[in-house]
């Protein structure tokens, strides 16, 4: 929740939702930001995985920068479109 957090507190048209309409949708339940355009973040989700490439070896620590990065330039792109729609 903290990467989360982050990416919100950096990307104030960044909301919390919990989608609950379609029960075969993966994060089904799951507390995501919106506000990516059509992607949706689960952070935990997201960590989570991150975390299983690092303990089997098939992900180096500091790519969690380059995970943050994506999300950010993400947010970035959509920050002047929040608002409009």
């Amino acid at each position: 929740m903290y990467f989360g957090q982050t990416l919100k507190s950096r990307y104030p048209h960044l909301k919390w939702d919990q989608p609950l309409k379609n029960k075969k949708f993966a994060d089904f339940g799951q507390v995501v930001l919106v506000g990516f355009g059509r992607a949706s973040l689960n952070p935990v989700r997201i960590v989570v995985t991150f975390c299983y490439g690092v303990a089997g070896g098939k992900q180096a620590p500091r790519r969690l920068d380059e995970v943050y990065g994506y999300w950010s330039s993400l947010a970035n792109e959509t920050k002047g479109t929040a608002n409009a729609g």
